[in-house]
């Protein structure tokens, strides 16, 4: 009897397939053309855009058996990428975690090996109406008039379109609603 063939099935949001790559590859798809294989292999990405670990539970299953082989045949194989999509729709990290947790149990009951990976680093943290915190540019930074306006200045910019400084913009989300 030969070596059994390789299956991995890639199931995740839209970056596993490699939406906004130059060259349609995404993460999934760069690892497994650098990787180097002793056998046949077979990689299966099963990406849904905007898919959140709910969602991603409840239909893994499905679609990556449909993929896998016979045991006896097949080393089958699951790599879970998870999004920051449970955070935009207000999922707790208690339930993404339970989520996973449940993806994991299955596989493993299964004795399919899994890898997990993600989810991506989130870009800077923003308040709702808050467009942005960042340097100005140099030529919006005021001329210097004394040794204490010389220091580095960031603001931020309102959704309103007015600035401030990231100090009075923490203090202004910190106040409790009055009413």
């Amino acid at each position: 009897m030969g070596e059994r063939e390789l299956r991995i099935c890639i199931v995740g949001d839209e970056l596993s397939v490699g939406v906004g790559d130059a060259k349609g590859l995404g993460w999934a798809g760069r690892v497994i053309a650098r990787s180097r294989f002793d056998r046949t292999a077979m990689s299966f990405p099963l990406a849904i855009p905007g898919e959140t670990t709910t969602a991603l539970s409840q239909r893994w299953e499905v679609e990556s058996f449909r993929r896998y082989g016979n045991e006896a045949e097949c080393d089958n194989r699951l790599v879970v990428g998870l999004g920051r999509h449970d955070v935009a729709a207000g999922l707790s990290v208690a339930r993404s975690r339970l989520n996973l947790a449940n993806m994991l149990d299955v596989a493993d009951s299964h004795r399919i090996s899994t890898f997990v990976v993600g989810p991506p680093r989130a870009p800077p943290r923003t308040t709702t109406g808050w467009r942005s915190c960042r340097p100005p540019s140099l030529t919006s930074l005021p001329v210097a008039t004394s040794p204490t306006s010389t220091r580095s200045r960031r603001s931020c910019t309102t959704s309103s379109g007015s600035r401030t400084s990231p100090r009075a913009a923490r203090a202004t989300r910190r106040r409790p609603a009055t009413g």
